[in-house]
């Protein structure tokens, strides 16, 4: 079961342009759609919903929070395989494995990285889908 917008809903376009996948439909200032056979239950739309009228797959309200706040993927690298699990997860490509710089400082080669933060919908894709559990949310002011 997808998402799904009450009537709550005034018609900001604020879910419309959140949504990775584009499964949100609707004119400002008018009640929007979500079509359940787009909809990948990342809650994107309901974080982002400021009048909190979106309701889960399980129907409960998700209450909005500023995208600042939203928790973002810190791996545990020690631990991490590079198998690309998290990268293929992500459902606006905002995780990506990185190749070593030039300089050669900067970052461990070949481990994937947030490479666009700011692109982060906090939908917890890659933890979940993560075989070896090596990747947890945090609150941003702890990544």
């Amino acid at each position: 079961m997808s998402h799904e917008i009450t009537t709550l809903c005034t018609g900001c376009t604020a879910c419309v342009r959140q949504c990775p996948v584009d499964a949100i439909s609707g004119e400002q200032k008018q009640l929007h759609q979500i079509d359940p056979a787009l909809c990948i239950d990342c809650g994107a739309c309901g974080r982002i919903c400021p009048v909190d009228a979106i309701l889960d797959a399980k129907r409960q309200t998700v209450l909005h929070i500023k995208p600042a706040l939203w928790e973002k993927p810190v791996w545990n690298y020690a631990t991490c395989t590079a198998c690309k699990i998290c990268v293929q997860a992500c459902p606006t490509g905002c995780i990506a494995i990185l190749e070593p710089p030039r300089n050669g400082h900067g970052f461990a080669p070949g481990l994937p990285y947030l490479v666009r933060p700011k692109d982060c919908i906090a939908c917890t894709f890659c933890a979940v889908d993560c075989p070896f559990e090596v990747i947890r949310m945090a609150s941003p002011e702890f990544v």
